[in-house]
């Protein structure tokens, strides 16, 4: 083997180098992509079809890789956060305009999501849904969510 060979060996034996996170870029793209499914998600509760909603992480998962390049134990950590904070919010807007919809017509949404802990002590109907549309649509969420980024994670 002539040493031409033995380079053109050498470089094929070589791993591609790995890409490196942007973490401040792969924020940027979940809270796009968490945005978004926030939209989605707060029609769907509107019409009382939280469960059809369990497929919105995809869609800040899909950011953070598209603006991050790389999702890796933080960037999933960082996910989880983005989606935690924004799917809150969400839910809460989404329940309230429910509500606003449904049971108190003569109100305003803003004015149904600033007052939801005073509903939900009057009104234990509320209360009871108020509770399960956090448990099943905040809970299913963030498990989906973090199940989801620590599969599509790469290993460090």
């Amino acid at each position: 083997m002539n040493e031409t060979e033995t380079e053109t060996f050498v470089e094929a034996e070589k791993k591609p180098e790995k890409v490196r996170a942007n973490y401040l870029g792969g924020i940027a793209g979940a809270v796009i992509g968490a945005g978004i499914a926030a939209v989605i998600y707060m029609v769907v509760l509107r019409f009382g079809r939280i469960m059809l909603s369990i497929w919105l992480p995809l869609l800040p998962i899909g950011g953070y890789y598209m603006l991050g390049k790389r999702i890796n134990t933080l960037g999933a950590i960082l996910i989880t956060i983005v989606c935690g904070v924004i799917f809150f919010f969400a839910i809460r807007f989404g329940f309230a305009w429910n509500v606003q919809a449904n049971a108190l017509p003569g109100y305003s949404i803003k004015e149904v999501y600033d007052s939801i802990a005073d509903l939900c002590d009057k009104h234990k109907e509320i209360e009871t849904a108020y509770y399960k549309c956090m448990a099943l649509g905040y809970g299913v969420s963030m498990l989906v969510t973090a199940v989801i980024a620590f599969i599509a994670r790469e290993k460090d």
